[in-house]
């Protein structure tokens, strides 16, 4: 595993290394190696150790409890879990991508440390994701097996399955070597000052994806595999990129003694021209490019309630990342997203119109978006709602904090709640001194004791006495709930008014899809969902899974057209497998027009089942709704 190497390394460096130094030492990118720590650390405290960042040196491991950390270490102590299916999949992915020609069941079932048997059942999984890519896996008497296919197609599964696979095995003996001698570290130094010296402007993030691409090229093309001329439409690009490739191309060739044939060149020069923000844009394509894209947001705002298209810092941003984008989709480049995974449960009403979005993009130009790239279209979604968050949280003038004295914590919490919101007087009184208020209301009451949810008709808040980051996310959400509420003339639904009896479906085992389409079809029938609700959920599981960790899953539609809001529950008495995912609970999510907010409380609630096995050990146990709903009551009581 990617973390056990991690944490071996930072624990025999005596001095701190930095970010760089990590990637280079675990072959990886920068990026995969900045989410591998934030998750390692996540889950470092209780496994008995810390890990640190010094400003301007890196990063440090310390020990904090000995007991702990070996528990830990043994619990890591092998490089995959062979009874995995998943994790045998990645590995047998890995070492036949790395493969120059032919690989045998008995090379891989010696790498593996599986029997030959177990390589030959997992070959059938294998065959359908190379076949995701449009890849054949051959196989030959006597020789074993190997990789059909275009060369273009082998370099995309060769990025995700080698330089960005989810586990860490040790790269095969040619693919280390190449590693060894290619000194990678140096092309990434020449190709930031050659694109600093073009004025090229690109990310991070886009950075570390050119820098994946030139890797492959370079470890491909020593293994002669070329991108041909007639596998790849090339079309005409700006001058800089053609000038930028060539040099690259004749620095490749000077350094490693490799001449990229013309077709190579032309697609590095495709490549950059794909994955570089523009500063420019030629007037024609701007005026063309603002239009489509008030047109697309237009529709959203329709269909979502939402303001999208009154944001003018929204449009020039998409504006800025669609001219780019169109470049990649006709070329078919994957740019690689490595916070994708992580949105999928926080932002899920972000990503519900991104796929929107995605869509209203391919019939307009008729191509299809990657699950990477409408993470990237949510970032810039997501930045818009928090702007328009802070907008109704500014309009909020006069908040009164309820607390059992009114003094002492209050205080502390007054002066946290002044910086979230900025324009509004707060007052902290007791909770006798509430009916104070009857004549002068203010436009929010919060309470850290359990109260009734409005007082003269403004609402109540229910908060925690100690407000750290994730309770002050809270109130905020809350609050802007309370306040499109209002706009909307409808009360806030909570989160235990979303569920029902006759939506609670307990079953020994079945089909994953069956299973949701059985209960989406029961909402239209009922007339609480849209006609056409079964076909979106189905169409937005069928080509991005909702399934989350520990078995719980929370498939959704791709819009929202809900008569009634409310979440399906399918408990699993014995787990299931879908894409080689386990699924234990469903929560099949039907939400309002307008109610996006509710996609944000039901990810929390989610989040928080999750991180707790207790939860889902129990709720997988139940017999009835009303042990289901006891459950939810205590865990929104422990959450408070």
């Amino acid at each position: 595993m990617r973390e056990k190497i991690l944490v071996d390394l930072l624990l025999n460096c005596k001095e701190p290394i930095s970010l760089a130094d990590i990637a280079k030492n675990l072959s990886y990118s920068e990026s995969t190696i900045r989410k591998l720590i934030k998750d390692t650390i996540i889950t470092s405290e209780k496994n008995g150790f810390i890990i640190e960042l010094r400003k301007g040196k890196g990063y440090t491991l310390s020990v904090q409890d000995e007991k702990q950390f070996t528990q830990y270490q043994d619990e890591l102590s092998s490089e995959i879990d062979v009874l995995n299916s998943d994790q045998r999949l990645e590995a047998i992915l890995f070492h036949i991508l790395q493969a120059d020609g032919y690989i045998t069941l008995e090379e891989l079932a010696e790498r593996i440390l599986v029997s030959r048997s177990t390589i030959t059942k997992d070959l059938v999984f294998a065959k359908k994701k190379l076949a995701e890519y449009q890849l054949e896996l051959i196989k030959r008497p006597h020789y074993g097996l190997k990789i059909k296919g275009k060369e273009l197609n082998t370099r995309k599964a060769f990025s995700r399955y080698v330089l960005h696979s989810t586990i860490y095995l040790e790269p095969t003996a040619q693919y280390k070597n190449f590693l060894k001698n290619c000194e990678t570290g140096k092309l990434s130094e020449f190709l930031r000052n050659l694109i600093d010296r073009k004025q090229i402007s690109v990310s991070e993030v886009i950075f570390e994806n050119l820098c994946t691409h030139l890797k492959i090229i370079l470890f491909r093309a020593m293994q002669n595999n070329y991108i041909k001329e007639e596998q790849i439409k090339i079309k005409q690009v700006d001058e800089i990129f053609e000038e930028t490739a060539f040099e690259l191309a004749d620095w490749i060739e000077r350094e490693f003694g490799l001449k990229l044939p013309k077709a190579e060149v032309d697609f590095l020069a495709a490549h950059l021209s794909a994955k570089s923000k523009t500063k420019e844009i030629k007037v024609r394509s701007q005026d063309r490019l603002f239009k489509d894209l008030k047109e697309i947001l237009n529709a959203l705002d329709e269909e979502f309630l939402t303001n999208f298209s009154n944001d003018p810092e929204l449009i020039l941003g998409l504006s800025l990342h669609i001219y780019p984008l169109l470049e990649r989709l006709y070329y078919n480049l994957q740019l690689e997203n490595p916070l994708v995974d992580e949105m999928k449960l926080k932002y899920t009403n972000v990503l519900v119109v991104s796929f929107r979005f995605g869509e209203l993009i391919e019939e307009k130009y008729g191509y299809t978006l990657t699950r990477d790239e409408i993470g990237y279209i949510a970032l810039h979604l997501a930045a818009h709602f928090e702007g328009e968050k802070q907008n109704l949280l500014d309009k909020v003038k006069r908040i009164v904090v309820i607390c059992s004295t009114g003094g002492g914590s209050a205080h502390l919490i007054r002066l946290k709640l002044e910086k979230l919101f900025s324009s509004a007087l707060i007052m902290t009184v007791s909770n006798k001194n509430i009916a104070a208020f009857k004549e002068d209301l203010p436009d929010l009451f919060l309470s850290t004791i359990p109260m009734e949810k409005e007082f003269q008709g403004v609402p109540i808040i229910q908060i925690k006495n100690f407000l750290d980051d994730m309770e002050i996310k809270h109130i905020k959400d809350l609050t802007t709930q309370q306040i499109s509420a209002r706009k909307m003339n409808s009360r806030v639904v909570g989160l235990r008014d979303l569920f029902s009896k006759e939506y609670l479906n307990i079953q020994k085992n079945g089909q994953y899809l069956d299973m949701i389409r059985e209960q989406s079809d029961k909402m239209v029938q009922n007339k609480i969902a849209s006609k056409d609700f079964t076909e979106l959920v189905m169409e937005r599981e069928q080509r991005f899974s909702t399934i989350y960790d520990k078995g719980v899953a929370g498939p959704h539609p791709i819009s929202l057209g809900a008569g009634h809001n409310v979440v399906g529950v399918t408990i699993l008495k014995e787990p299931i497998k879908w894409q080689q995912r386990e699924v234990r609970i469903i929560f099949l999510i039907n939400l309002k027009k307008g109610h996006l907010f509710l996609h944000k409380e039901i990810s929390r609630f989610l989040a928080v089942l999750m991180d707790d096995e207790k939860w889902i050990a129990r709720i997988t146990q139940i017999q009835s709704f009303g042990e289901f709903i006891t459950i939810i009551d205590e865990m929104i009581t422990e959450d408070q």
